[in-house]
Parts: C-alpha cells; structure tokens; sequence
C-alpha cells in the first residue's frame, strides 16, 4: 500500500496538506465516518462524511456547504486501481486558497 497526498480541510481550523495510507479505512478516520465523495474542482474530488449533517458536525468554516472536516484528493486512479495523491504543487495551491478563503463562496 502506498502513501497518497491529500489536503485535510478541518471544520474550525486551516487546510493542511498531509501523506496518508491509501486506504479507506484512513478516509473513514479522517472524516469521522463513512465517506461520501463528489467533484470539487477541475481533477479533485471532495470527500467528506456522508452523515455529517445527521450527526450534526459543525459547519466547515472553509466551505459552509460541508459539516465537519473534509479532504481533497486526486481524481485520478492508477493502472492497479488505487487512488493517485495530489501531486505536492496542486495541493500546495489548493491549501493557499482554501486558507484564503478562495473558495467558501462556490
């Protein structure tokens, strides 16, 4: 199993960019929960807890659409199926937008 490079979007705090097994189970751990996965930007997939709302997780102050933390991956799969990480450039930029509030309003 290999390591994938996401951006961790914490309901109350700053993106951060992180290496994390490639695995759902750190997905799951991640989001407090099962996942539910949908388009965010050109190539990035958001991947958020799909019971946040039921849950009542707190509104992610860096995109009020969510509740509760969030990450952004790649959507891109390798030719053995896995998940393909953010390449270090890509998630770079989205973790400086995200800070700046670049993308709260979408």
């Amino acid at each position: 199993m290999n390591s994938l490079t996401i951006v961790r979007v914490p309901a109350n705090d700053m993106a951060e960019v992180k290496n994390i097994d490639n695995s759902l189970k750190s997905l799951q751990e991640l989001v407090g929960g099962n996942i539910e996965i949908t388009s965010f930007d050109e190539g990035v997939l958001l991947v958020c807890n799909e019971e946040g709302r039921i849950h009542n997780l707190p509104i992610n102050e860096n995109y009020p659409y969510i509740r509760g933390d969030f990450l952004l991956i790649s959507d891109e799969i390798g030719e053995d199926g896995e998940m393909i990480g953010l390449s270090d450039s890509v998630a770079k930029v989205l973790q400086e937008k995200i800070n700046n509030g670049e993308y709260a309003n979408i």
